[in-house]
């Protein structure tokens, strides 16, 4: 971490979550593959360094990737999978929009 406050956590493939909060000076490390995220709990931007052990390590983005791929996933896998209904599918569908940037974030507030 360069400055600021990240709440850092990571799903294992087991299904076990693991989290801290990492400040400036720390680091962290989250496994190739692994389900992760960081949000800054501070009230100042936090910044820190991303290192991969590829040129081209990719990233998906979770909730953008099931609810807004072409073709769509089927609204009743997405159902079954997250028990709620069609509306609550529909309603988060129509939120979801490409590719958000943190930074817009801050843009906006």
């Amino acid at each position: 971490m360069e400055e600021g406050a990240l709440f850092v956590g990571i799903i294992t493939t087991s299904g076990q979550f693991f989290s801290r909060v990492a400040r400036r000076g720390e680091l962290f490390v989250v496994p190739r593959g692994l389900l992760h995220f960081e949000l800054n709990i501070g009230f100042e931007i936090a910044t820190f360094f991303a290192s991969f052990n590829s040129q081209n390590p990719g990233v998906i983005r979770f909730v953008t990737a099931l609810f807004n791929s072409t073709p769509p996933v089927p609204e009743e896998v997405l159902t079954a999978a997250f028990r709620v209904s069609n509306a609550t599918i529909d309603e988060i569908r129509r939120n979801v929009t490409g590719n958000p940037y943190v930074k817009q974030y801050y843009l906006r507030h």
